[in-house]
């Protein structure tokens, strides 16, 4: 887009660098429009109320009206350049905020304890009848059931005719 000029390789430094100069922010408090807070402009170095657009700085007539880039900053980082060249301010209150909001609010909070509290007793309920109902079920938990499994462990019970048990450890 012609915004960028080469230092050692890489494309990072302000077209302003080529001009001796520094990059710096069109904003609304020195009466800039939206559209025109995503221009590039210029300042001479350490010197903040030099700042122009390009298309007013002499020496860079032959380039003036570039654009900033979609989603760079403007306004002094008080807003983003969006796809239509206009200074977008920044939302404080955007989407993650709400939701942060939402989630953390007084009512919110006293609503989820409301229901870890009722939750935390049906799920109290819920492990002791499980509890006790598995005990019955699983023989090494119960020693009703142990004492049938050594029963029926003896080779078949009554069915043999000898009746010769032998135990285990």
């Amino acid at each position: 887009m012609g915004t960028q000029v080469c230092w050692k390789g890489s494309c990072t430094g302000s077209i302003c660098q080529k001009y001796d100069l520094e990059e710096c922010f069109l904003t609304a408090k020195r009466g800039a429009k939206a559209d025109e807070m995503c221009e590039v402009a210029c300042q001479r170095r350490n010197q903040p109320d030099t700042c122009r657009r390009t298309s007013e700085i002499v020496i860079m007539k032959n380039i003036s009206g570039l654009k900033l880039r979609p989603g760079s900053p403007c306004n002094d980082f008080q807003g983003y350049c969006d796809v239509f060249q206009r200074c977008r301010p920044v939302d404080a209150e955007g989407p993650l905020a709400r939701l942060k909001n939402l989630l953390f609010n007084k009512k919110t909070l006293i609503s989820i304890k409301q229901w870890v509290t009722v939750s935390e007793l049906v799920n109290s309920t819920t492990v002791l009848s499980t509890l006790l109902t598995s005990t019955h079920h699983l023989p090494h938990l119960n020693e009703h059931n142990d004492h049938h499994r050594r029963r029926n462990s003896s080779g078949g019970g009554r069915e043999g005719g000898t009746h010769s048990a032998t135990l285990c450890c």
